[in-house]
């Protein structure tokens, strides 16, 4: 299966409406998303969907980093250090990896990759301000909200 593919299956996975976290998907936005999907380095990936979140109007890139070993704990640090300075420039970067552990309610949110997602960050926000005022985060463990949420707000 190809890498688009993958992902393609993967939002279909998170776009899926779920009794279990109070009848919403696991990501409300992932299928009406404008994404583009890059095959690369952390670092060149992260320099080149910058230029793509600064002048397009793409929302989500997705880089795949298929060519690169990272641990969990190294794409978080890596994640966070980033996030530092490209938070005031209106970027946030999440990661995912196949050993990370990500749930909601019992259900795995993981894509089963090693991805990072780029988006602006007044993007994340604005969903988060839609959220917040219904039922989506009554089931989110307090952990995995301040792992997603808390950091950015």
């Amino acid at each position: 299966m190809q890498v688009k593919d993958k992902i393609e299956k993967w939002i279909d996975y998170i776009s899926i409406k779920r009794p279990e976290i109070n009848g919403f998907p696991i990501c409300p936005f992932a299928s009406k998303a404008k994404y583009e999907i890059i095959e690369s380095t952390f670092y060149a990936g992260l320099k080149s969907s910058l230029d793509i979140i600064h002048n397009t109007d793409t929302q989500i890139v997705v880089i795949v980093l298929d060519d690169e070993e990272y641990t969990v704990e190294q794409l978080e640090s890596l994640c966070e250090q980033y996030n530092e300075n490209l938070m005031p420039e209106d970027v946030v970067i999440f990661f995912d990896h196949p050993e990370s552990i990500n749930e909601i309610n019992g259900i795995k949110t993981n894509s089963g990759m090693t991805l990072i997602l780029v988006q602006r960050l007044s993007d994340v926000n604005e969903a988060n301000e839609i959220l917040k005022n219904t039922k989506y985060y009554d089931t989110w463990s307090k952990e995995y909200y301040e792992k997603i949420v808390g950091f950015r707000v």
